[in-house]
Parts: C-alpha cells; sequence; structure tokens
C-alpha cells in the first residue's frame, strides 16, 4: 500500500517532518510546494539551530505539485534558504526554455537581496544553454543593480549578455546622479548593447555629468569617448553645449575643467548666445572666461552683444567690466536694436545713465522713447525725460507715448495680468505728472487715450485716467465718446475675456468697465446712450 501524502493533515506533516530522514525529506519538499512551505522550519534545522529566528511563512497559489524542483527556486531564494537552495540547484534541470519565469523571478530576488554567490549559481546553471535570459529581463536585472550600486553584481550581469540601449541609458543616469565613478567605469567597460554604441550616446550622460558637478565622472566619460563639444539637443538650457550648461549653473571648477580640455569658448548655443552672453551679469564668471580667450563682443545670432544682457544687471560691475572693452561706445543707427534692447531691459540707474550718456538723444531720442513702450520702465522714461526727451512727442498713428500703454491689448495677455496692468498704470500715471496735458491728446483718429483704454476693457488705466481727469463724453473723429467704445467693447470683448477665464472677466469685465464710464458722464449723455442700445 503506498502512503497518500497528499492527503495529511498538516500537523502530520509536520511531526512525520521532525522524524524523517534527510533524504525523504527531501523527496517531499522537491516534489510538492505545500511541504515546501510546511517543512520550511524543519531544513532551517539543518542548517543551523541559529538560523530558526529567520524563518518566514510565505503565501502560495493554491496548487499543491511542482512538475519540477525548479519551481522551488524562487521560494528558496524568498525563504533565504541555503539548504534548499542547494538542493535545488543540484537536482534541478535549470532548462531556461521551459522554467524561464521561475528562473527569472529568482534572479530578481537574488539581486534584490544582493546575494552574489547565489545570483553566481543560477547564472551558470543557465549559462550555454540556447534560450538563456533574454535582453529585456536581463536588462531589468541589471538597472535593479545599479540603482543598489551593487557593482560586483552589475559587472557580473552584464558578463551574461547584451541589454538594450534603453537601459544602458536609464543605467548611467542612474550612476551619475549617484556620483559614482568606480561604478561607471565598470558599467561602461562591461556593458553590451543591442546595437553598437557610438560616441553621440554618451552626450546625454556627458551633460548629465556637468550638471551634477562631478569631475572624476566628466574624466571617466571624456576617456570613453564623449565629446567635449557636442551639438545642442534641444532649446532647454539644459540641453546645449556642456560649456554653456556649466556656465548656466555657474560651476568654476567645472568651467576651468571644460575649458581645460577644449571646450570651444566662443560657441554659440540654440538660441545663437556665446557662453559670454550666458554669463553677462556676473563679473567673475566673466574673467574667468575672458582669462581664456573668450570674445566679450561677439555678437550673438539675435544681434545682440552680451554687453546688453549685461545691461539688465541690478548691479553695474559686469556691465562695467564689459563696457571696458568698448572704446568710445556710442549708439549708432547699425546697433539700435540691440542698444534700445539693452536699455528695456536695464534696472540700474547708473546703466541707463551710461548708456544714455553715449546717445545723441536729439537725433534718437524720440525713437528711444516710442520703443520704450515695450516696456514700462519708469527709470527709463525718467532719464529720457532728463535729456529732454517730450513725452507728448507722436509716433506712429498719430498717438503719444501715453495712447500705447492705455490701448495695451489686455484680453491677449496670458500671465502676470495683475503685474502687468500695475506696471502700465504707474508708467501712465509718470507720464501724467511730468505731461499732464497728455490726457486730453488724441492721435489721427480723435481718439484721446481714455478712448482707446475704454475700447480694451483695461478697467484699471479706464479708473486712474477718470481720476485723474479725462473726460468720458470727449469726440473722436467718428463722433463716438470713450463711453461710446466701452458700450462697443461689451460686444466686441467679452468673448475674449470670457475665453480667459473667471479671472479675465473679473479684472476687465466689459460691462464693469461701461458703468464705471457712465458715472462719470451726464445723466443726459447716459438716456441717450441707453436709448441707443
Amino acid at each position: 500500500m503506498v502512503a497518500d501524502f497528499q492527503s495529511l493533515p498538516n500537523e502530520l506533516i509536520l511531526h512525520l517532518g521532525e522524524m524523517l530522514l534527510d533524504s525523504a525529506l527531501n523527496s517531499l519538499v522537491l516534489t510538492n510546494r505545500r511541504f515546501a512551505e510546511l517543512l520550511n522550519p524543519m531544513l532551517w534545522k539543518l542548517v543551523s539551530d541559529e538560523d530558526e529566528g529567520s524563518m518566514q511563512d510565505l503565501p502560495f497559489p493554491p496548487e499543491t505539485s511542482v512538475n519540477n524542483v525548479v519551481e522551488l527556486l524562487g521560494y528558496a531564494v524568498a525563504a533565504r534558504n541555503s539548504l534548499m537552495m542547494q538542493k535545488v540547484i543540484r537536482l534541478g534541470d535549470f532548462d531556461f526554455e521551459a522554467h524561464g519565469d521561475a528562473i527569472t523571478y529568482a534572479l530578481r530576488e537574488t539581486v534584490a537581496q544582493g546575494n552574489q554567490p547565489w545570483l553566481e549559481l543560477i547564472l551558470s546553471k543557465v549559462e550555454g544553454q540556447d534560450d538563456t535570459v533574454d535582453a529585456e529581463a536581463l536588462s531589468s536585472l541589471v538597472l535593479q543593480a545599479v540603482e543598489l550600486e551593487n557593482t560586483a553584481m552589475v559587472e557580473r550581469l552584464l558578463r551574461h549578455g547584451q541589454i538594450h540601449f534603453s537601459c544602458w541609458d536609464k543605467c548611467c543616469q542612474s550612476i551619475l546622479g549617484a556620483k559614482n565613478d568606480r561604478l561607471l567605469r565598470i558599467f561602461l567597460d562591461t556593458a553590451q548593447t543591442n546595437r553598437v554604441l557610438v560616441a553621440k550616446d554618451l552626450d546625454k550622460p556627458f551633460r548629465t555629468a556637468v550638471i551634477s558637478g562631478h569631475i572624476p565622472v566628466l574624466e571617466t566619460l571624456r576617456q570613453q569617448g564623449a565629446e567635449v563639444n557636442p551639438e545642442p539637443t534641444g532649446h532647454s538650457r539644459y540641453n546645449q553645449a556642456p560649456l554653456h550648461i556649466a556656465v548656466y549653473r555657474g560651476d568654476h571648477s567645472v568651467i576651468t575643467w571644460l575649458l581645460d580640455h577644449g571646450a570651444n569658448i566662443n560657441a554659440l548655443d540654440s538660441s545663437g548666445q556665446t557662453a559670454v552672453h550666458i554669463a553677462a551679469r556676473d563679473e567673475k564668471l566673466l574673467r574667468l572666461l575672458v582669462g581664456y580667450g573668450a570674445d566679450v563682443r561677439l555678437i550673438g545670432r539675435n544681434g545682440y552683444p552680451p554687453l546688453a544682457r549685461a545691461a539688465r544687471s541690478k548691479s553695474p560691475d559686469a556691465f562695467n567690466y564689459l563696457l571696458s572693452f568698448y572704446d568710445n561706445l556710442s549708439l549708432q543707427p547699425e546697433n539700435i536694436e540691440w542698444y534700445s534692447c539693452a536699455l528695456l531691459g536695464a534696472e540700474c540707474p547708473e546703466i541707463i545713465s551710461c548708456l544714455l550718456d553715449r546717445v545723441d538723444l536729439t537725433k534718437y531720442g524720440e525713437d528711444l522713447l516710442f520703443r520704450a513702450r515695450q516696456s514700462c520702465s519708469i527709470l527709463l522714461l525718467k532719464a529720457l525725460v532728463a535729456g529732454g526727451v517730450s513725452l507728448g512727442a507722436r509716433f506712429w498713428g498719430g498717438g503719444t507715448i501715453l495712447h500705447h500703454y492705455a490701448y495695451r491689448p489686455i484680453w491677449v495677455w496670458r500671465r502676470g495680468f495683475d503685474d502687468l496692468e500695475r506696471e502700465h498704470v504707474a508708467a501712465a500715471n509718470f507720464i501724467l505728472d511730468v505731461h499732464p496735458e497728455g490726457l486730453h491728446e488724441v492721435d489721427k483718429d480723435g481718439n484721446t487715450p481714455l478712448h482707446l483704454a475704454a475700447g480694451t476693457t483695461f478697467r484699471l488705466m479706464v479708473q486712474t485716467l477718470l481720476e485723474r481727469g479725462a473726460f468720458p463724453l470727449a469726440l473722436n473723429l467718428q463722433g463716438d465718446t470713450p463711453i461710446d467704445s466701452g458700450r462697443n467693447a461689451i460686444l466686441e470683448r467679452r468673448e475674449y475675456l470670457t475665453g480667459m477665464g473667471p479671472s479675465g472677466l473679473a479684472r476687465n469685465n466689459p460691462e464693469e468697465v461701461y458703468d464705471l464710464l457712465k458715472s462719470y458722464g451726464s445723466p443726459e449723455q447716459e438716456r441717450r446712450l441707453m436709448n441707443d442700445i
């Protein structure tokens, strides 16, 4: 009569396990998953009494029997059962085609545990087979070991076969993030990918190393063939040439290393700027670059020299340093674009004065004033007025600078509404303090600034102009008043403002702007307008 162990209760199995010989215990454990789970403590005792505290109870699928001892491999690894592992290794056939999932699972658990000897045992059993750990599974294991910074395991897994290039890229990024130079060297020397690596593949890791500022890693990548002057790959600041990235970050040590190893100091990035353009607001960086031969007067692709960017500094130090490379700088027709750009972005009174001192304001003053409409720089307006430029000067369309500020199309602004509105109103108030008659000056169509502000539902500007004394019943050449402009805007602008969401409509509601204008008009005018509607 043959004993039916499958039908025995768990308690009896455990009792038998304590009495069975090792060979009989092997037979039970290596042929039945349920027995393996129940008798695992017995096997622990056979290994060492000290290991009893480490035994684990792990869940298993509902099936009880196994077709091959290899199916117990994952259990042995998960339970950290050395004796079971040895038996499975000795008795299992490790046919990867038949048991690939079980073997891959065991490898994954082995890597997670950092168990180098078991990894070696499992890999040695499957190596040499026609069907072995594929590139996808191996890539996952390598990335897992890299993230754990287990150098020995990474090296052993890489010797097993090829990995996907996407895994190679992710591993590089992970190693670079950890600044592990030794692991990087081993990885780059050992890794085989499913396509031939070229020098360009090292561009991204090299840029990442520049960002991290780890020079030993930079040296390793350079020795592996990374280019110091790769082409920009996009418009983001971190897709530029490595030197530009290092200058963005202000990393003097990396900048020096790159320049010592052949970085092109006058190269242009994807925006047409040199490293000096980027460093233009930092005198220390500028001096470092100049020491390596940078051309501080090189015009970028946008037509601007670094001096134009330096003018945006809050301190004049970098600007004055760059200015020292110019002999008798003065505004000429060919450089009015960048010169005016420098003035518009300047936030330091000393820089504005320095630039305007080199301008013939009788010749270029009104041109610069017209360009000032692109910003709301009261500092620049003050300096132009001090230089004798009239705020009543007429521009295209016959309007003044105040007309341009009042007409600013609020409905197309997508960011910073509050700040932009306040800046425009502050500039308008300054203009009216200096040139109060501008409140009633008209353009070629007879529009006052209030007409334009009402027509664009610029509520804050409308309120400011009315409080300063603007006349809501002034007629333009078409016979319309600012109140008419506000009424017309109800239909014309509401669609724009509604499309901007609740904030746009709440800030510049056409009906509210219209009501504000009417409140400054006469009752008779209001009745006439209501009849027209």
